[in-house]
C-alpha cells in the first residue's frame, strides 16, 4: 500500500508502521518467516542508517517503529524490505508446501 501523503513525511525521521500479507492471508505461518523478517530488518536496517524500536510480527501482518538516524529512507526502505521479504518468503512456503503453493 503506498504512503498517503508521503511529502507531508519526508522532514519526518520516526515511523510507525504496518503492513500486512496479501488480502490478510496468514502467510506468515511459521518461525522461518518471522527469521526472515528479522534478517531483513538488520540488513535494511544497517544499508538505511535506521534502528528498529519496537516491532510486532503475527501471522498475516506486522507493526513495527523505525527511526532513520541520518535522513529519512522511508520509502527507499519499504520498496526494498517489502519485495526482498516476501520473495523469501513465497520462496519458502512453496519449498514448504508445495502441493498448496499456485504461482
Amino acid at each position: 500500500m503506498p504512503l498517503r501523503k508521503h511529502n507531508v513525511y519526508k522532514d519526518y525521521q520516526c515511523f510507525f508502521i504496518t503492513t500486512s500479507c496479501f488480502e490478510m492471508q496468514h502467510l506468515l505461518c511459521d518461525e522461518r518467516c518471522f527469521e526472515l523478517i528479522l534478517e531483513n530488518f538488520k540488513f535494511y536496517n544497517e544499508k538505511y542508517k535506521a534502528k528498529l524500536l519496537a516491532y510486532v510480527l503475527m501471522v498475516n501482518h506486522i507493526h513495527f517503529v523505525i527511526y532513520f538516524e541520518e535522513k529519512n529512507y522511508l520509502s527507499d526502505y519499504m520498496r526494498d524490505f517489502k519485495k526482498y521479504s516476501s520473495l523469501q518468503i513465497r520462496q519458502y512456503l512453496a519449498e514448504k508446501y508445495p502441493e498448496n503453493w499456485k504461482e
